[in-house]
């Protein structure tokens, strides 16, 4: 009989051994001495000892620990008589009855235990549960009423953590040392209700442990809801790796110490003495201040801080009113406060508390966050009151977010927080003209180029000069005025500023183009003690540093021998590549798909060679691309620039090693595929070339693959990238193309993660992505086809979710994987957990586009089912297949032509097949498997005015990259992919230049499906889909096994009900 109780900060997991009991209780058995009722604490004669515990949980839940299980041993006092503890309730009714001729009283026993994490209590309690419920008495388990209560007691503190009903707080031992944790918040009168009925079931057992929280029921569950609370958040955090935020603060700074307590698995802050008594008073005082910030009044308590008038220090003036709760424009002064009836004031509302009540308790409660304003609940009518230099300097930078943050309204003076108010340093530098250096490629040396640099100290847009810094640093006030304007100044920072001035002065007044960039970002300002605010630059540098609009893009003209016609914006390209090509730096095209960056690319190509000198001979350039659209390369170049030599580099026959050098040598192109690269490393690094070109350029978003390396090691000077999707998932795949475009400027991919990835991505750090912003701006070009300034001839594209619902075959097999899988997750962990969340999403999704996928081979033959059935029955197997016959019938009706994406290529057989035998229409099917040649010929039909084709079927990963199919006005989604951005590369096939008609987009869900649910939360959360989800489904592995029945539950409106 399995108990469970709360010792010590842990749940403790004790049993009674029905075996044991059964030999003490035996005529024939021994009996156990019989104990002193008055005596002290003698061992449970029939507690099951800590190894054969072991042997439970291992058994019945080997994967629900994640921490330690630590061999204990707690005193309880429990009911007795003279031959010893009496067996609890449960146990006596599991053997019949147990009589007693004795009078019970309570005496003391130890109890050997096992201590067990208070994060795992409830995954623990959960399985235990489960595995009774399933395996009845065959378990040999069997377990007390304090199981179920824990269980209660668990989903109330997951509640709690759900609804972010916790704070962080600090306590302070008997030593004075200080402990952070994260408690539970318990004053809200729903939660108040939930906790009294919870403690009025706590079963007797639960208090029967004698510790240090005594004998009362609350003590008990507070401790254990508090220990849940900080193990379940401690082990979020430290999971992702929170902590790592803390690496470049100082250590010093009393919340960097409190925020290390919260976010490690240490609890204890290192501050002692003064420092740490200041620090648990602020924490105290801040603490009390959470109450209800009167979430229902008509009004908010406004405070409005003016400056002095011009030309003096002093003083400020702090006003009081009222702001209206909702309408943002509407402020009252005290003075319409106390002279108007609450009519005059608007206030129509029954329920509403007179404007003057409101004023007063809410200057009270203000009060108590900012003592300052006491002194006005002594006036009848308070309106305001002065403030020094120092006190209003210290409202606005410590109490203004405090007040905010309680749901004041605060007005400070105009030019607080902004750069007009702020004192910083400017970086000037200094380069020639562009035009001055000469014609030809390459007159730079890109980032290692050294350029002049000089530094301005500035209010804005105001100069200072060093030795007016110098007084600002003495005047030791942390708001002065300079020529009129308020500043807000750290005596530290300035100081630090000047020396680093006075040692600029002395030093080579060059740097590194390089070292320029990162500080005009906005970098660091540890060095230089003032941020930088502003960059001011000539020549190239300014161009570089632009809006991506520099004089040296407007000017080009396109290469003579270019067969076509480029638009505005792709010249504009061609001369923003050209521009850093001349500098010696790399580039990232990242137009939207079907802007043309093919066209642009080919247009460098000649135009280097237009501009250079006669008789100067290239080194061939590389081009890398995915294997589906070498022939759409070869075609482009054919036709656009016929003059340049193209050798493609693929198939069984290609040249290796010296044949492979004499065979590119006179070439101007050379294509090749990704994996190449990495097979054929030898021979493409033995030729040095002029140029690396990436098609695609996503294909090495991941830096530690042996083909990004091989990549990255090739023997070239100029590096450019084309991606219509710089970052599909995470901000590493950025990481890795600037790192190949242009090595070392990002830093070291860790330092990078550290510096930008992390506070990005997990906590949506403005100022950290402000400043990658203007790393990565020079470098990556960016324009999109629905921008009108940037092309205005394209269709629209119109976007439609299809909902459909399952077949009775769907959703019973949808039923009994979920039902299989989910139990099989329950009982594992770690990476075969996460496997298996895997498998059974595919079969999940497989299953939602037909049944015939759920257990087949590749070939057709094996898709139908095995009694004889013709093709005739394959649509009406599939509520998806179904609607998807209906909508194509429209459309070849019509006259039009589709484009149909699956992400399986048995699905894509099937459609084939139901294509034909139910539209009578044939069909493409483009998948991995399909050669290159026929591929292309595929492509060439289609697109051709007279096809008998009129639906082109392809796989998403296949042709979901580089094709042109602007033939096509309808593109079906049949299953979606996750990850928004592969989606929009295959709609884009279609979308593009060259189209001249509405794109219809059909995106297929079914009903009460894992389908729908996520299709919801990519709806809700689109940034987080774009930037944060990864490829594919792996970010639902990370969900709970109660989470994931709660999105892949099959809801009633999946199945279609016929009347």
């Amino acid at each position: 009989m399995l108990h469970a109780n709360w010792s010590d900060g842990r749940l403790v997991v004790w049993a009674e051994s029905l075996r044991r009991f059964l030999l003490l209780t035996d005529p024939q058995g021994s009996q156990p001495a019989e104990p002193d009722p008055g005596n002290e604490v003698v061992e449970h004669p029939f507690a099951m000892p800590v190894d054969e515990l072991r042997a439970i949980i291992a058994a019945h839940a080997p994967h629900a620990v994640r921490g330690s299980i630590e061999d204990s041993s707690v005193i309880m006092q429990l009911p007795r008589d003279l031959l010893g503890p009496w067996p609890s309730d449960s146990l006596a009714n599991l053997v019949g009855g147990v009589e007693s001729v004795d009078m019970p009283s309570l005496g003391e026993f130890n109890v050997p235990c096992l201590s067990i994490d208070a994060a795992d209590l409830m995954p623990l309690v959960v399985v235990l549960l489960r595995a009774t419920r399933n395996q009845g008495a065959k378990s040999g388990l069997h377990l007390g009423p304090s199981l179920e209560w824990w269980k209660a007691v668990g989903f109330f503190a997951l509640d709690l953590m759900v609804d972010q009903r916790f704070i962080p707080t600090l306590r302070q031992d008997e030593r004075a040392a200080l402990h952070a944790s994260w408690r539970p918040w318990l004053h809200d009168e729903e939660v108040c209700r939930r906790l009294e009925a919870i403690l009025l079931s706590m079963p007797p057992i639960i208090r029967a442990v004698r510790d240090d929280l005594g004998e009362g029921a609350w003590p008990r569950l507070e401790s254990a809801l508090v220990g849940m609370v900080d193990g379940h958040i401690r082990r979020l955090l430290m999971d992702d790796d929170f902590v790592e935020a803390l690496d470049e603060r100082d250590p010093s700074d009393p919340h960097v110490a409190w925020l290390s307590g919260l976010l490690a698995e240490s609890k204890q802050i290192q501050r002692d003495g003064e420092a740490g008594r200041s620090l648990f008073r602020e924490a105290r005082r801040w603490i009390s201040r959470l109450d209800d910030i009167g979430a229902d009044l008509e009004y908010r308590l406004w405070l409005k801080l003016e400056s002095p008038p011009q030309g003096e220090s002093e003083p400020w003036k702090l006003d009081v009113g009222l702001h209206s709760a909702t309408d943002p424009v509407q402020q009252l002064t005290a003075e319409d406060v106390w002279t108007q009836t609450p009519e005059a004031l608007g206030s129509h509302r029954e329920d509403s508390v007179e404007p003057q009540d409101v004023l007063v308790t809410e200057l009270g409660r203000a009060a108590r966050l900012y003592p300052v304003l006491e002194p006005l609940l002594n006036e009848a009518t308070p309106a305001g009151l002065t403030l020094d230099t120092a006190n209003a300097a210290q409202f606005l930078s410590e109490y203004k977010p405090l007040l905010e943050e309680a749901g004041c309204i605060v007005t400070a003076p105009s030019w607080w927080s902004t750069t007009d108010g702020s004192l910083g340093l400017q970086l000037s530098i200094d380069a020639d003209e562009l035009e001055s250096m000469g014609e030809g490629a390459g007159s730079l040396s890109g980032l290692n180029t050294m350029v002049a640099y000089r530094w301005q100290v500035a209010v804005g847009d105001q100069p200072l000069s060093l030795e007016e810094l110098k007084r600002l640093g003495r005047q030791r006030s942390p708001l002065v005025q300079i020529h009129g304007k308020w500043v807000e100044i750290n005596p530290e920072q300035v100081a630090k500023a000047v020396a680093f001035l006075e040692r600029s002065e002395t030093d080579e007044r060059s740097m590194r183009l390089i070292e320029a960039l990162r500080m005009a970002s906005g970098g660091e300002d540890e060095e230089t003690g003032l941020s930088i605010t502003g960059l001011d630059s000539t020549g190239w540098v300014s161009e570089l540093l632009g809006d991506g609009t520099c004089t040296w893009m407007e000017q080009i003209k396109q290469p003579e021998r270019f067969a076509g016609s480029l638009r505005p914006y792709q010249l504009r390209g061609l001369g923003w590549l050209s521009f850093l090509d001349r500098l010696g730096l790399g580039a990232c095209l990242a137009d939207d798909m079907g802007l043309g960056k093919t066209v642009q690319l080919i247009g460098l190509l000649q135009w280097e060679r237009a501009i250079a000198e006669a008789g100067t001979s290239f080194d061939p350039t590389l081009l890398v691309v995915p294997t589906s659209v070498i022939g759409n390369w070869q075609r482009e170049l054919e036709r656009f620039a016929p003059e340049l030599d193209v050798c493609i580099h693929h198939g069984p026959t290609r040249p290796t090693g010296e044949a492979f050098c004499e065979t590119v040598r006179d070439m101007d192109v050379v294509i090749t595929t990704y994996a190449l690269v990495s097979r054929d490393q030898d021979s493409l690094q033995a030729q040095p070339w002029h140029r690396v070109v990436l098609d695609e350029a996503q294909y090495i978003k991941n830096p530690p693959t042996k083909q990004t390396a091989a990549i990255r090691s090739l023997d070239t000077q100029r590096r450019i990238a084309l991606t219509g999707t710089p970052v599909e998932n995470r901000l590493s795949e950025l990481w890795s193309i600037m790192e190949f475009c242009n090595p070392g400027y990002l830093g070291e991919v860790a330092d990078f993660r550290r510096r930008f990835a992390r506070p990005i991505e997990r906590h949506r750090d403005s100022r950290q992505a402000s400043q990658l912003k203007k790393l990565v701006q020079p470098f990556v070009l960016r324009r999109l086809k629905t921008d009108r300034t940037v092309i205005s001839d394209l269709p629209e594209c119109v976007e439609t979710r299809e909902f459909a619902t399952l077949s009775r075959e769907q959703a019973v097999l949808y039923e009994q994987v979920v039902d299989k899988m989910l139990g099989k997750v329950d009982r594992s962990d770690g990476i075969q957990r996460r496997g298996l969340i895997l498998s059974m999403l595919g079969k999940l999704k497989q299953i939602c586009d037909h049944p015939a996928l759920a257990d087949s081979g590749d070939d057709l033959a094996n898709l139908v089912r095995p009694d004889g059935e013709d093709l005739s029955s394959l649509c009406a197997r599939s509520g998806k297949a179904q609607r998807m016959m209906t909508l194509l019938e429209e459309v070849l009706a019509a006259g039009e032509r589709a484009l149909v994406f699956t992400q399986y290529r048995r699905m894509g057989r099937l459609l084939s097949a139901m294509i034909e035998h139910d539209l009578g229409a044939e069909s493409l099917f483009l998948h991995g498997g399909t050669p290159v040649a026929k591929r292309q010929k595929m492509i060439d039909g289609f697109q051709a005015e007279e096809c008998n084709t009129p639906v082109f079927v392809l796989s998403l990963k296949a042709g979901g990259l580089g094709l042109n199919l602007t033939a096509a006005n309808h593109v079906f989604h049949f299953d979606r992919w996750w990850n928004p951005a592969v989606e929009r590369q295959a709609t884009d096939r279609a979308f593009r230049i060259g189209q001249s008609r509405t794109v219809h987009v059909h995106k297929f869900v079914c009903l009460g499906t894992l389908e729908e649910r996520i299709d919801q939360m990519i709806q809700e959360k689109t940034a987080l889909a774009e930037n944060i989800i990864g490829s594919g489904d792996d970010w639902l592995t990370e969900l709970s096994t109660g989470q994931l029945r709660e999105v892949l539950m099959l809801r009633a409106d999946a199945l279609e009900v016929e009347a």
